[in-house]
């Protein structure tokens, strides 16, 4: 495990810009958190698309490793947070922060009968990558085509 003292190096080594993206994933992660509580599935997931209006960033066009990045800071959010950042709240959130960005991506919520017990998991694709929860999702069927 990481000390704290190497956590804060590699804090001190993000950009500006790598900390507004921390910023908005940390609000949108209670906003999502909030919402599950309160909306349906498909109200929240209505509500994150007219949330992510395009154009909104000085990010123009992202490359592959600039979406890889903005995953690993929804990730990092995520587990820096102060809420239990699950596969689909973590896809919900870079969801968001990327059609912000221009970058239109597809949830995918699948499931799986493991151990004799139904287990679900989510993921994001981007044109049919996945850029967030490939770890886990092998052996899930979704659940829309």
């Amino acid at each position: 495990m990481k000390s704290a003292m190497e956590r804060l190096r590699k804090a001190c080594k993000l950009s500006v810009r790598d900390w507004l993206v921390l910023g908005q994933a940390w609000a949108l992660f209670l906003l999502v958190e909030l919402g599950l509580h309160i909306l349906s599935l498909r109200s929240l997931l209505a509500v994150c698309r007219r949330c992510a209006r395009p154009g909104q960033s000085d990010f123009g066009s992202l490359s592959l490793p600039l979406i890889e990045r903005f995953a690993w800071l929804t990730a990092v959010a995520g587990r820096y947070g102060p809420i239990q950042a699950t596969c689909l709240k973590q896809a919900l959130v870079l969801s968001v922060l990327l059609e912000w960005r221009d970058i239109p991506t597809r949830l995918r919520i699948g499931v799986s009968r493991q151990e004799g017990s139904l287990k679900a998991h989510a993921w994001l694709e981007q044109n049919g990558r996945i850029i967030l929860g490939l770890q886990g999702c092998d052996g899930f069927e979704p659940l829309f085509p």
